[in-house]
């Protein structure tokens, strides 16, 4: 009896498949306040501010910086972004259902914390290149050929203003 009511959940409700989205284990959570520094291609960086975090996504503040840019500029560039705290990342090169190979995987230390990743290789065309973690904010390293386009490089928390 007991097998057939697992046969009859799993096919009513489908197999879990290999890439479903999981939300990452509480401790891997981010959280309010935390700022998530990218070094991005040209000398630019983004800071990701956590604004909100709830059982489904993270609320946060985006602003980048290029180099040169003018304050009134870069403050223009400040948007608020709602993620997915399952994933995947808005910022991904290899888009979700794109195929890909998994040519590796590798932990990535940044700010003392671990992400570990698993690095992907877009199937077919240029050699774009992803590190990807099951903990929030998923996208650790994007790579373009030679170039690394984004990469995460500190996590901190929010200072205090005065």
């Amino acid at each position: 009896m007991k097998w057939f009511l697992l046969l009859a959940l799993l096919l009513l409700g489908g197999c879990p498949s290999k890439e479903a989205a999981q939300a990452p284990a509480s401790a891997e959570l981010p959280h309010v306040g935390q700022i998530y520094v990218f070094r991005l291609l040209g000398g630019g960086t983004r800071q990701d501010e956590v604004t909100e975090v709830t059982a489904e996504r993270v609320s946060l503040t985006r602003s980048a910086l290029m180099p040169g840019a003018v304050a009134a500029i870069a403050s223009a560039a400040v948007t608020h972004v709602d993620e997915s705290l399952a994933g995947p990342s808005p910022s991904a090169s290899i888009p979700p259902g794109t195929a890909y190979d998994k040519i590796g995987e590798e932990t990535l230390v940044v700010s003392g914390e671990s992400f570990p990743c698993e690095v992907r290789k877009l199937k077919s065309g240029p050699d774009v290149r992803e590190w990807v973690s099951p903990r929030w904010p998923h996208l650790v390293r994007t790579r373009s050929g030679p170039f690394t386009t984004l990469e995460l490089t500190q996590v901190l928390e929010k200072r205090e203003e005065k």
